[in-house]
């Protein structure tokens, strides 16, 4: 499953660095797919990791966001499963709790 999520992983990941301002990198040797801020704003040097995602074991690992797009909903309205995106950023105990809560919900 996890390989057919590797071109809207890549998607994301370029598509959204327009609005990020960033530059895309994709190592899908390794299914690693980041955004990273690269600018400059005025003497200040902006840099930094604007979206982390990993395909791990066939889920979409949210590493890292921090710009105002909602990652997980973007991903999913793309068609992946929720129950294969994971909020790697949160400890492991509130994803448990996450995932929890989502298998009530049903």
């Amino acid at each position: 499953m996890g390989i057919a999520h590797r071109p809207l992983i890549s998607n994301i990941s370029t598509s959204d660095r327009s609005l990020t301002k960033g530059r895309s990198l994709v190592d899908s040797e390794r299914d690693r797919y980041l955004v990273l801020h690269s600018a400059w704003r005025k003497e200040w040097r902006i840099y930094g990791c604007a979206i982390h995602l990993d395909l791990i074991e066939g889920k979409v690992w949210i590493q890292h966001n921090s710009t105002e797009i909602d990652v997980f909903q973007e991903l999913a309205k793309l068609g992946i499963p929720p129950k294969d995106l994971v909020l790697g950023f949160r400890s492991p105990i509130v994803r448990q709790r996450l995932a929890e809560a989502m298998s009530q919900a049903r």
